[in-house]
């Protein structure tokens, strides 16, 4: 799940509300990229499903102020997925109060011919994997008064409950044993993977707090951190570091909520 208040609030010092923007996303045939016309809600659906048919959902817009705030969100069919279509749900309407409120102070800056400038852009598109896994990423850009914009990419984890019948949102803690030692072990795992990759200042991951680092996706081979590097001092400039932990990583949970999952990747039970 991602804060908008935590990552705008670093960056953009210039806004007093910060960022938010929700859409109900206008339906795009992803495979012919032929647009569809909308209609008078603004809204447009297309629906899609993952090679099995299993996984149906819709993709919907919305699209406001001259594309000031523009966003494209999935609602998946069916109740096994209301968990996700929730999630969703919340942070479309978190993102849109945010740009309102911004909009209400460009507004009153204008009176006073002050120009304040407001993009907000929000894509949330789902990754499936074999059914048993959900990784939804959200990619965002928003530019709240200032010269530059400020853009994040930030991932939600939702795995397949058989005991509950429906997918599920999960947390580091649920894939990964944080005991001090085990705490230890990641963040020097990590920190050898940034310097390995050449970031110039690696070690700030030896100090930071968990909370911050629980951004990442499941693929089949293991699980992805994401790093949004302005999250943590950096420069905007700096982009993205991507750190992959594989599941043979002696801390990852073999017989936790992700099990069945990483039996059908081959994975041997450890821990």
């Amino acid at each position: 799940m991602f804060k908008l208040t935590k990552f705008l609030l670093p960056t953009l010092v210039l806004s007093s509300l910060l960022i938010g923007y929700q859409q109900e996303v206008n339906g795009v045939d992803l495979k012919h990229q032929q647009e569809v016309k909308r209609n008078d809600m603004n809204q447009q659906q297309v629906k899609r499903s993952d090679e099995n048919d299993k996984v149906v959902f819709t993709f919907k817009s919305i699209k406001k102020d001259k594309d000031n705030l523009s966003i494209k969100y999935p609602v998946f069919e069916g109740e096994a997925f209301k968990d996700i279509n929730d999630f969703i749900n919340k942070e479309v309407k978190e993102f849109m109060n945010d740009y309102n409120e911004e909009r209400k102070l460009a507004k009153e800056l204008a009176k006073d011919g002050i120009p304040y400038i407001i993009n907000f852009y929000l894509d949330i598109k789902p990754h499936i994997i074999d059914k048993e896994v959900i990784n939804l990423k959200e990619s965002i850009y928003v530019n709240a008064g200032g010269a530059h914009g400020w853009s994040g990419e930030y991932w939600t984890v939702f795995v397949k409950d058989e005991n509950q019948k429906k997918y599920v949102q999960i947390n580091l803690s649920d894939v990964m044993n944080l005991d001090k030692k085990c705490e230890k072990n990641l963040k020097q795992a990590m920190y050898k993977k940034l310097k390995k990759e050449g970031l110039y200042y690696p070690d700030f991951v030896l100090n930071e707090d968990l909370k911050k680092l629980d951004n990442f996706y499941l693929d089949k081979k293991g699980m992805v951190f994401v790093l949004n590097l302005a999250d943590f001092g950096f420069s905007r400039y700096d982009g993205i570091s991507l750190v992959k932990i594989p599941y043979s990583f002696p801390c990852i949970k073999k017989d936790g909520i992700i099990k069945k999952f990483l039996d059908q990747q081959g994975v041997k039970n450890g821990l």
